[in-house]
């Protein structure tokens, strides 16, 4: 997003600065209502500290080998996270360098693509609750096939760039609609008293997918020369194969244990 109307340079600027205002103006709510127990906490080195890191997230790591469901959960969250943090960071570029927007109509593009990106995350929200997170996550995977391979064709047929807005809409759409559902899925899929390491582990796949998927975007676009439109249908093959790992995670939405582990308050001490 940005300042329409403004000179590249300054708009770039006054991006940084909205989106400042923004994390500010959306973080008053939970400053004000969002409270947490209070918990007696003694002082320890801060070495310690970082050799007990350390240690609980080796453990974790380890406990993954009898999680043969979550293991296959972030082995596809790792996938479809890399391509939609790609996407995210390419799709004004791709706008303007293959269907041919000018940067004001890569601003608003992607503008639109965020109002659809709030739309989607409130909608999936009650496919959330009505059919479970497994569910709801495979529809909003295949939203994403089908929208990157349509943004793939848009460049690779030359077809009318009016058809780029109701894609960068369907594709933010798809991008609320997948944290909205991934997350209370892995809610479901960890053991309750492992809860904070294992999210700790579903960060670190998070990071690492994002920057693997800008990586692997520039050597299929720049080191192999096949140029956007094939990187872009790359990342809607990614998302596909993540769909295939996540159908061998069995639903287990509307179980007793299931829902113990929803209703489990995350900041609950489970040693």
């Amino acid at each position: 997003m940005a300042i329409i109307g403004l000179g590249g340079t300054e708009a770039r600027v006054w991006v940084f600065r909205l989106a400042a205002a923004l994390f500010l103006i959306f973080a008053i709510p939970a400053f004000l209502y969002v409270q947490e127990p209070a918990r007696r906490v003694s002082p320890v080195a801060i070495g310690r500290k970082v050799r007990d890191s350390i240690a609980t997230a080796w453990r974790a790591v380890k406990a993954l080998r009898e999680q043969r469901e979550l293991r296959l959960f972030l082995g596809s969250h790792f996938l479809y996270a890399d391509a939609a943090n790609t996407a995210i960071a390419v799709l004004g570029i791709y706008a303007t360098n293959e269907v041919g927007f000018t940067d004001t109509q890569a601003q608003l593009v992607l503008l639109a693509g965020v109002d659809g990106a709030i739309f989607g995350g409130f909608t999936t929200g009650r496919f959330v609750d009505r059919y479970g997170p497994r569910n709801t996550l495979m529809g909003v995977l295949s939203v994403w096939v089908v929208s990157l391979m349509f943004v793939a064709v848009i460049a690779w047929l030359d077809l009318p760039s009016s058809l780029f807005w109701p894609v960068a809409v369907l594709v933010g759409a798809a991008l609320g609609g997948l944290w909205t559902s991934d997350r209370p899925l892995m809610l479901q899929l960890a053991p309750p008293a492992r809860l904070g390491e294992f999210y700790g582990i579903y960060s670190m796949v998070g990071r690492f997918a994002a920057v693997m998927g800008p990586l692997l975007w520039a050597i299929i676009v720049t080191g192999l020369g096949w140029g956007r439109p094939v990187a872009v249908a790359g990342l809607a093959i990614f998302v596909a194969v993540a769909m295939v790992m996540l159908a061998k995670v069995p639903n287990r939405f509307g179980q007793a244990d299931a829902g113990a582990v929803q209703n489990q308050p995350m900041w609950a001490d489970h040693r």
